[in-house]
């Protein structure tokens, strides 16, 4: 499954941006696999949520909604049912999640996430 952060938001960059072409790039790839079906564009799905909160504000990876998106676009590209959004708990693990730049880079608020995950899972 391909869909990028930066594509979903290409209309918000400056024009002299250093953007990829995902389709030609995911085209190519498919061209080079044993099973090409395996390759998923998301491009489409992810476009069509973009005033909803599907990516985390600091970094490049899908929120828990952004994640339903993309395995509901699997469903049904594979021929299978997904579940409604509605059948899934929202549980709240964290309010002060900060993404994971902020953890990789920065030791101290590694520590500190560190500390109270486990703390969490207790």
């Amino acid at each position: 499954m391909f869909h990028r952060k930066r594509q979903r938001l290409q209309m918000l960059l400056p024009a002299y941006a250093d953007t990829i072409d995902w389709q030609s790039m995911i085209r190519d790839l498919q061209t080079k696999v044993d099973e090409p079906n395996l390759i998923y564009d998301l491009t489409k799905t992810m476009q069509s949520h973009n005033e909803e909160y599907i990516y985390y504000r600091t970094d490049h990876h899908w929120t828990s909604l952004g994640a339903y998106y993309a395995y509901r676009a699997w469903a049904l590209q594979t021929g299978r049912k997904a579940k409604d959004l509605s059948d899934f708990k929202r549980v709240s693990v964290f309010d002060d999640f900060m993404g994971l730049p902020i953890i990789r880079f920065m030791p101290v608020a590694r520590r500190m996430w560190w500390k109270n995950l486990k703390a969490k899972i207790r």
